[in-house]
């Protein structure tokens, strides 16, 4: 299970390294079917696109979410915001001990393909990964692009 986590982050990290923001024109067709499919209240989505997978980010109830797919529409990921009180014990404590008086920008909860659920935060410029328990997994420093 910890190998499957540890898949799981280091696939995330690697998916946001460079991502480009898109036009909806750009997405291949069977990613918009399988996005309208999954999300078909969603509107003012906006797209990014690193090496071959499509992200659709939009809103649902003021929180940003986000559905990630492979070229041929297969969904790959899940991100949702959350609150800090939603974040598994220890992340927030961790962060406070890694970045004393830093504050944590966004919360985002993870699942991959294989319903493996992690934790994103966002600190300064920095992103921090950790598994469903709180356990701290991986840290990446933002692109500039994404700031």
């Amino acid at each position: 299970m910890n190998k499957l986590i540890l898949i799981s982050a280091v696939l995330i990290c690697a998916l946001r390294a460079e991502a480009q923001s898109i036009k909806e024109r750009d997405v291949p067709a069977a990613v918009l079917t399988s996005f309208s499919a999954l999300a078909p209240h969603a509107s003012k989505v906006k797209w990014e696109n690193e090496d071959g997978m499509y992200e659709g980010y939009f809103l649902t109830d003021k929180k940003e979410t986000s559905l990630l797919f492979s070229r041929d529409g297969i969904l790959v990921q899940t991100e949702n915001e959350i609150t800090l009180a939603d974040l598994p014990s220890g992340v927030q404590e961790y962060i406070s001990k890694q970045n004393p008086g830093a504050t944590i920008e966004e919360a985002s909860k993870v699942t991959d393909i294989y319903g493996v659920v992690s934790y994103e935060v966002e600190v300064a410029d920095v992103d921090f990964f950790f598994s469903n328990t709180g356990q701290f997994i991986s840290q990446e420093k933002e692109a500039d692009d994404k700031k």
